[in-house]
């Protein structure tokens, strides 16, 4: 199911029961956009391929549409914390995409563009050469291959980022194919090493080094309250794996900026112009940026009243500090 609330009544608005089975059902949930009550739409990654479906607030299902198929070279969709940035522009919708084994060299590409009236979809945004060659994944995570977007309804431009690159790319959505450009938005607290990495040809602690040792961005998100867009990061451990320390211990170890401070949002105005940072925040968790801020979820509750975090959703609201906003 999906619920739909109200931040301003603080009220929940609809139960919206999806139906997973049959033609008209909706494989999988992961990834939401609400356009409106009649418009929901939900996307479905299934072994690598893609299914883009819109519902109305009674659950009935308006379309459906295979976006992608691996098996026919299609690209895939990124891994890392399920960010697909899913967006709707009329009458396209927008999702990153990233190659998997089975993906051609032509369809290599970062943004799917998916017309909702002609059913034609395109493929757009070519992968920076930071981008690893080696697709293989472990289970330390493919923070290299991580590809990252989102929607910006200002310049109705699309962005799209990379973990182990500074620069954005912009793809200007007043022009089919898109006219995209690159725009370098470094931060110095994010020292970023070689992005190739022979994971097969290494051992377990040579790894474990270079998964938490590397700083990586991690994601892209726009604050339509403050219309502010933010980059998240997480910086690398000082640290050195041994057979009796697998992983390490953050409070003990410093991060290689030598302070405590591990994950990072950074802070662009909209002309990503930076303006400010807020230290120990990423983009890995829930967060769901709304018209009166973000709300972030929790995984704790200090509550007069005991609750089940199984039971229970939380999310607590944000708000930047000024001194966010000028370091």
């Amino acid at each position: 199911s999906i619920f739909l609330y109200s931040i301003d009544q603080e009220t929940l608005l609809a139960k919206v029961k999806v139906e997973r089975e049959g033609p008209t059902g909706v494989p999988a949930i992961d990834a939401v956009f609400t356009q409106s009550l009649d418009s929901i739409f939900i996307f479905s990654e299934l072994s690598g391929n893609g299914i883009l479906s819109i519902i109305d607030v009674h659950g009935n299902l308006i379309a459906k549409d295979q976006l992608t198929l691996s098996s026919n070279g299609d690209p895939t969709f990124p891994k890392l914390g399920k960010k697909y940035g899913l967006s709707y522009a009329y009458p396209n919708v927008f999702l990153t995409t990233v190659p998997g084994f089975q993906t051609t060299l032509e369809n290599r590409k970062s943004l799917l563009i998916f017309n909702l009236n002609s059913k034609e979809r395109m493929l757009s945004v070519e992968l920076p050469h930071t981008y690893a060659k080696s697709l293989g994944s472990t289970s330390f995570g493919q923070f290299t291959g991580a590809t990252f977007g989102v929607y910006d309804y200002i310049h109705n431009q699309y962005l799209t980022g990379y973990a182990f690159d500074d620069d954005l790319v912009l793809s200007d959505l007043k022009y089919i194919p898109p006219l995209t450009r690159r725009k370098q938005v470094k931060n110095a607290r994010v020292k970023l090493s070689a992005p190739s990495f022979n994971y097969k040809n290494a051992t377990t602690y040579e790894s474990r080094k270079y998964a938490y040792g590397n700083s990586w961005y991690q994601g892209l998100a726009f604050d339509p309250k403050h219309k502010v867009f933010i980059r998240s990061a997480s910086i690398g451990v000082d640290w050195t794996p041994s057979h009796n320390e697998e992983f390490p211990d953050f409070d003990r170890d410093f991060s290689v900026n030598g302070d405590k401070n591990f994950f990072y949002w950074f802070l662009y105005d909209k002309d990503l112009n930076f303006i400010g940072q807020v230290p120990d925040m990423d983009l890995m968790v829930p967060i769901l940026f709304t018209h009166d801020g973000p709300f972030r979820k929790v995984s704790t509750y200090e509550g007069t009243e005991a609750v089940s975090m199984e039971d229970y959703l939380i999310f607590r609201k944000f708000r930047y500090l000024p001194d966010s906003l000028s370091n």
